[in-house]
């Protein structure tokens, strides 16, 4: 849901873990706090995106604070995970807030716009349509992230965005730790375990996680492709050998799946 007009942000005992992923953007004002152990200050023109799980607090806010919420529920974000969402997590993560350019603000306040209106709007393929535009303000979000840190930061040398872009480009091909640990030259063990460190999970989980969200945005996206042919996409031998992964990894069947999402 998008949320307008916020004027103030509320105040713990306790640092506050949403189990929502929250998509920020301030018009006005000021606010600080804290995201896990690390100080934040939220100002004019500055937008954050707050995965779940992590502790945030609210200390001091100005009385002109003005901020406009996207938030995705868990469900949605759980079942329904946009592929950019997975890509760049792990530096939102790390730092959820940065500065946008007024122009780069505006371009991205008119998504959040779109979204306010869909949202609002009753229609049958609401959730769909939310989960496209979606797609569209994250994609959009990084794409300013990466230009205005570009020279400011380093690139990273994380594993686990590395990892990813092996991923991206073996998947279809290759599905084992072995194979992503030889590309990098460590042994299995290691790589697990460094990407654990930086993630929270191994090295298997991702490669999984990429291979599920690649299968639900063809099966939610592409209506007219048969299962047999979404299995092929994705390197499987075989639709059986894809059903039996996918139920596997979800709880459900393609098919099922396909069904809820356009249930929804």
């Amino acid at each position: 849901m998008v949320i307008d007009n916020i004027t103030s942000m509320p105040s713990y005992n306790e640092p506050y873990i949403s189990q929502n992923l929250v998509y920020a953007v301030c018009h006005a004002g000021h606010s600080s706090g804290s995201y896990d152990t690390q100080s934040v200050h939220f100002s004019p023109l500055d937008v954050a995106m707050i995965y779940p799980r992590h502790a945030v607090s609210t200390t001091d806010t100005s009385d002109d604070f003005l901020v406009t919420l996207v938030v995705v529920s868990a469900e949605v974000f759980n079942v329904i995970a946009p592929q950019q969402i997975f890509r760049n997590r792990f530096r939102y993560e790390l730092s959820p807030c940065f500065k946008l350019a007024q122009s780069q603000f505006s371009d991205v306040m008119k998504i959040v716009e779109a979204l306010s209106v869909i949202d609002k709007s009753g229609l049958n393929s609401r959730n769909l349509l939310m989960v496209d535009m979606l797609d569209v303000l994250v994609e959009l979000t990084d794409h300013f992230r990466e230009q205005n840190e570009t020279d400011e930061q380093p690139v990273t040398t994380r594993l686990s965005q590395r990892l990813y872009d092996a991923i991206a480009d073996n998947f279809r091909q290759h599905r084992d730790v072995d194979f992503y640990a030889d590309l990098f030259c460590l042994s299995s063990k290691h790589f697990s375990t460094v990407v654990k460190q930086e993630t929270g999970m191994p090295a298997s989980h991702w490669i999984q996680q990429y291979i599920i969200i690649q299968a639900k945005q063809m099966l939610r996206k592409n209506l007219f492709a048969t299962i047999q042919e979404v299995a092929y996409d994705l390197g499987f031998a075989d639709q059986t050998s894809f059903c039996r992964y996918f139920k596997r990894e979800t709880g459900m069947t393609p098919m099922e799946y396909r069904k809820q999402v356009h249930a929804s």
